[in-house]
């Protein structure tokens, strides 16, 4: 969560809220730690970009390296109005995970869910523009 906290780490509720925008805030799903997996999957996916940018510097050379970063922060962005679905499909092919299928791939999609999320398409354009 992104506010004031107090002395104990709890939130403090700052002036009015916009209801309209964020809707009816709940502290205990806003406070909830995120799954202990989640941590060790993005530390791994680090770890392994890392390691395969070191195996092709030494392979390679730098530039390759070089390109390879460059490639994959190109491909990590949005090219897609905001709140549209992007595949990625380009940073897939990069990091090599096109040949393989796990569980993120079939399991929780959100277009499948029986009501889609909403998307306020107006307060995604002022956070990306940093109106907000």
């Amino acid at each position: 969560m992104d506010g004031p906290m107090n002395a104990d780490g709890l939130p403090v509720a700052m002036g009015p809220a916009d209801l309209m925008r964020t809707g009816f805030r709940n502290l205990e799903s806003e406070m909830m730690a995120p799954h202990p997996i989640e941590g060790v999957e993005r530390r791994a996916a680090g770890a392994e970009f890392s390691s395969k940018i070191e195996r092709v510097r030494r392979t390679y050379g730098s530039h390759m390296a070089m390109r390879i970063a460059t490639e994959q922060a190109q491909f990590n962005r949005e090219h897609r109005l905001p709140g549209l679905p992007s595949s990625k499909i380009g940073l897939e092919i990069l990091s090599g995970k096109d040949n393989t299928i796990e569980f993120a791939d079939f399991l929780n999609n959100p277009q499948e869910r029986a009501d889609p999320p909403k998307v306020d398409f107006h307060r995604v354009t002022e956070i990306k523009h940093g109106l907000i």
